[in-house]
């Protein structure tokens, strides 16, 4: 069993208006399951009609289903807080056999999902994607250079994305992150 939140408002008032806190509380059990589906492999060996001669090339794909129930919350939406109800990856890496270049990339994507945080209380989330693509230049055994583009992720937090909290009463809040994409150049030197 896994305890679920709930969040207690703390507010004060000064001389510039009143404030809030919200403090997460844990108020009940919850349910939790998953299924985890993941492939990955040669391409020749994963899809041999298609892909006879990408001897190089490498494939990956994943696929993940996940279930909670909180018990002291209605349904349909009485899930953990940020557990999204399935996400799914699919990438490859190639190494080239007449360049000392490697290249990959993969993509997820997350589906939009409600969250019922508390009886007064359901959270929005918007489906998210990301992509992350990497090139690697290798001098010699040791010494190499990578150049990596990231799309639709941020460095430190979640995705981009929206996320909106939506009370009974009928105010909400929302919050959106968009991010620029991301570039890194790095030299690799191994002593």
């Amino acid at each position: 069993m896994i305890e679920a939140r709930r969040f207690r408002v703390l507010a004060s008032a000064s001389s510039t208006g009143i404030s809030s806190v919200a403090q997460p509380l844990n108020f009940s059990s919850a349910t939790t399951s998953g299924l985890e589906l993941e492939v990955k492999g040669r391409a020749t060996e994963l899809m041999p009609v298609l892909l006879a001669d990408a001897k190089t090339l490498n494939l990956r794909a994943s696929i993940n289903f996940y279930r909670s129930r909180v018990a002291a919350l209605p349904g349909p939406d009485n899930r953990l807080d940020g557990q999204q109800p399935w996400s799914t990856t699919l990438g490859f890496d190639n190494r080239f056999v007449s360049l000392p270049l490697n290249v990959g990339g993969s993509m997820s994507l997350n589906p939009p999902y409600d969250t019922q945080l508390t009886l007064d209380q359901l959270q929005r989330r918007s489906r998210t994607r990301t992509l992350d693509l990497f090139g690697q230049w290798i001098f010699r055994p040791g010494l190499s250079m990578r150049l990596a583009a990231s799309s639709g992720v941020q460095p430190f937090g979640p995705p981009n994305g929206q996320t909106a909290t939506l009370l009974a009463n009928g105010d909400f809040t929302r919050i959106d992150r968009q991010t620029k994409p991301q570039f890194n150049l790095s030299l690799d030197m191994r002593l």
